[in-house]
């Protein structure tokens, strides 16, 4: 009896050191379970405040209904809807590209093939149209098979990117239009960046070709690649800008003439980082330039020629006027000797008193031949008539009006009115100048 209590007792005690292990047991996994639990409530309280202040929209729908099941606060706030509005949509509600069915297709791959990344358009409440960048994918939980997209909101990049796209167009149609291409080099990296009017001034289409230090010097007139390479050796170094002309073929082996310039582009520490570059296909101007160069020699030439015309004019004109000088000489010798003798000869004969005064007259007229007074007077007079320039040079040798009138056959008044105006002529009516006299000092 007493061996029997002993073994129970001993039996308990090891029962009970038992159930005390195991309790210690149980309570180190409730422990375990508290910090987990506790674990699992802190990342669920940080997924859950990265999840509400995410810089992007971050939307999980249902696969089947597309319906929004979760979404955090940046949606609401971008697109204007209340989150009660948003939970009563559907995706396709808030797409402005593709339509239920083609966003149900989507899905499917998705679910069947992976995430995909894709760019959309997402309209708001107040109607506007926004591009989102969006990554889609699947999530499993509790059985049910939601999809999850982050989108950014990329409006203002594509619209930068619309607005360089349409600055490039620009670009290269001024640069055509000018015949003009540009590039870039970075120092550093060695990269040449090129336009496309640079590609179109050798010929070719833009990224048809590489278009490397090598490839340009094979482009360059053989007697102008040493000056390239002298170029290139200073524009690369960076040490001071520089420019250069040269002729080169193009792709369909046309030669042509163009013009580079360079600029430097320094960091905050004055070092160069990066050039920029011009080059005009000049060939038009350069052709230009020729024909104006031919143009200037020819009429150098003929200006020349013409020197020499207007020498051979003025020996001419010389050698001619020594000729009317000898003709008058010879004139007003023949004249004195041959004529004069004989009127002076006849004015001591009996002759009438009509035949002397035609004497008088044929020597007067004789001697306005012999004397520069005729032409002295037509010089001072200009404006007087032939009728006039003959009563003034009759006034001169000193007959009176009736004098004049019958020489002429003209009647008295008719010789005063024309010795009024020849006084007028003159400039003598106002003056108490004697007509004779005036004419006799002019001869």
């Amino acid at each position: 009896m007493g061996s029997d209590t002993s073994k129970t007792m001993a039996q308990l005690f090891e029962d009970l050191t038992d159930a005390r292990q195991k309790l210690a047991g149980l309570e180190r996994l409730l422990a375990e379970k508290n910090r987990t639990e506790e674990s699992l409530r802190e990342t669920e309280q940080r997924y859950r405040a990265l999840f509400e202040q995410a810089a992007d929209h971050i939307l999980v729908f249902d696969s089947e209904t597309l319906k929004p099941v979760a979404f955090n606060q940046r949606v609401c706030d971008d697109l204007g809807y209340t989150r009660e509005e948003i939970l009563s949509m559907t995706i396709a509600d808030l797409d402005a590209k593709d339509s239920a069915e083609v966003i149900a297709q989507r899905t499917k791959n998705i679910i069947n093939n992976g995430p995909q990344t894709i760019e959309t358009l997402v309209r708001t409440k107040s109607g506007e149209v926004h591009n989102h960048w969006v990554n889609i994918k699947a999530i499993n939980t509790g059985g049910r098979t939601l999809i999850q997209t982050i989108a950014r909101n990329i409006t203002d990049r594509k619209k930068m990117e619309e607005e360089l796209r349409l600055s490039q167009v620009r670009l290269n149609e001024a640069q055509a239009l000018a015949q003009m291409g540009s590039w870039e080099r970075d120092l550093k990296s060695g990269q040449i960046y090129p336009s496309e009017g640079l590609y179109r001034i050798f010929g070719y289409e833009p990224g048809e070709v590489t278009l490397t230090n090598q490839f340009l010097n094979n482009l360059i007139h053989p007697e102008h690649r040493e000056l390239f390479q002298d170029f290139l050796r200073d524009t690369y170094s960076g040490s001071r800008p520089a420019n250069y002309e040269f002729c080169f073929y193009r792709k369909d082996g046309a030669q042509r003439y163009a013009y580079c310039q360079t600029r430097i582009i320094k960091d905050s520490s004055g070092q160069p980082i990066r050039i920029f570059g011009t080059l005009k296909d000049i060939t038009e101007f350069k052709l230009t330039e020729s024909a104006l160069m031919e143009k200037e020699k020819a009429l150098r030439e003929q200006t020349e020629s013409l020197k020499e015309v207007n020498t051979a004019l003025k020996v001419l004109l010389d050698h001619r006027g020594a000729e009317k000088d000898k003709l008058e000489e010879n004139i007003l010798s023949n004249v004195k000797t041959l004529v004069l003798p004989y009127l002076k000869g006849l004015n001591g004969g009996q002759l009438s008193e009509e035949q002397k005064t035609l004497l008088d007259i044929v020597e007067s007229n004789l001697a306005q031949i012999t004397s520069q007074f005729t032409t002295k007077l037509s010089s001072t007079t200009i404006g007087l008539t032939p009728r006039e320039l003959k009563i003034a040079g009759l006034v001169r040798d000193g007959m009176s009006c009736k004098e004049i009138a019958a020489v002429m056959s003209i009647s008295e008044n008719a010789v005063r009115f024309h010795r009024f105006n020849i006084r007028n002529k003159l400039g003598l009516n106002k003056k108490s100048i004697n007509l004779r006299s005036y004419l006799q000092h002019i001869s």
